[in-house]
């Protein structure tokens, strides 16, 4: 299953149409309190940079997970062939059979027969 990836947030082009009216009345603008072209630049790359690693990491993951997920069917495939391979070598009544986990035949319990008319039958 594929997580959700992010997008460029709207906030991303709005600083870069702010910086570049920034850029407009001076490349090197510097409005102080750490508000210039370069240091908002700076953080529309960081911001980027931050959300495409976000998604490499989700890509990773879901890489991981599929792994996982096709190791788990393997594993579900091998104890089903296991308890089959039992049942064929030693019976399905055997002790060997029940040891693997299967139950053996004579320990199941047979429900009432049904009535060919959806009654009981005695």
């Amino acid at each position: 299953m594929s997580r959700r990836r992010l997008g460029i947030p709207k906030e991303v082009p709005a600083a870069q149409q702010r910086v570049n009216g920034m850029k407009s009345v001076d490349a090197a603008l510097d409005l102080g309190n750490g508000l210039s072209v370069e240091s908002m630049n700076g953080q529309i790359k960081t911001v980027t940079d931050a959300i495409n690693e976000y998604n490499t990491l989700i890509a990773t993951l879901d890489d991981r997970s599929n792994r996982i997920e096709t190791e788990v069917k393997r594993l579900r495939d091998m104890t089903t062939r296991a308890l089959a391979g039992a049942e064929f070598k030693y019976g399905a009544d055997s002790s060997e059979y029940e040891m693997i986990g299967g139950t053996r035949m004579s320990d199941r319990k047979l429900g009432p027969r049904k009535h060919p008319d959806g009654g009981e039958m005695k």
